[in-house]
């Protein structure tokens, strides 16, 4: 399959219809257009530790070495999937600009740093789903047996705090999801081993073992 090579500004943020509705008691509420989603499948973007740089499925390549979303649901855990031993993950997921509810998947030493973004939130009196989070591969280089040097990328992250507007939004989706019964997680990552340690707007609504084949 031949590589592809997206804009950033042609895959980042939301893209949600700016509309908005009156309540009976006379406050505004934001409307969306219901995200296209297959449940339990969304649309993968993906952090690739080797050449320091984000792509969509493995084979179309986003430019630059960052990446912004809005979470919409997330959870920081640790477990064996995708045939690798036990590590902590931490699991995005976002709506993009094609309004597909996505998601992206940081392990290792990238997880370390988000618990650190995590932390500045807390005392910012912020939270994970209150904040647009920008991702950005950051090289290291380590020493192999061999004496040569071998280099790889960290993502680190950064945070720009949400207007109540996009809250709104963020908030209508998640309840459309909710209300056309459409839990948001990713089946092949789903196991009843999973140690979550943060989560928010996780729900699978379905037991692992119970996943059609």
């Amino acid at each position: 399959m031949t590589d592809k090579t997206m804009k950033k500004s042609d895959v980042t943020g939301a893209n949600v219809q700016d509309e908005q509705t009156t309540t009976a008691n006379g406050e505004n509420k934001a409307t969306v257009k219901m995200p296209k989603y297959m449940v339990g499948m969304p649309k993968q973007y993906r952090f690739d530790a080797k050449v320091g740089g984000f792509n969509i499925d493995g084979t179309t390549k986003l430019k630059g070495n960052s990446f912004s979303f809005k979470p919409i649901a997330y959870r920081v855990f640790a477990d064996s999937i995708l045939g690798l031993a036990t590590r902590k993950w931490v699991e995005f997921f976002f709506i993009d600009a094609q309004n597909c509810v996505s998601a992206i998947l940081f392990h290792g030493h990238s997880v370390e740093n988000l618990l650190q973004l995590n932390a500045k939130l807390f005392y910012a009196e912020q939270t994970l789903d209150r904040v647009e989070i920008t991702a950005t591969a950051i090289a290291h280089t380590k020493k192999l047996d061999d004496g040569t040097n071998t280099t790889y990328y960290v993502a680190d992250f950064s945070f720009e705090v949400l207007s109540d507007e996009e809250l709104q939004k963020i908030t209508a989706i998640v309840d459309k999801l909710r209300e056309n019964e459409k839990p948001i997680y990713r089946r092949d990552t789903l196991t009843e081993f999973a140690d979550v340690k943060i989560a928010h707007n996780y729900n699978p609504g379905i037991e692992p073992e119970k996943l059609e084949s």
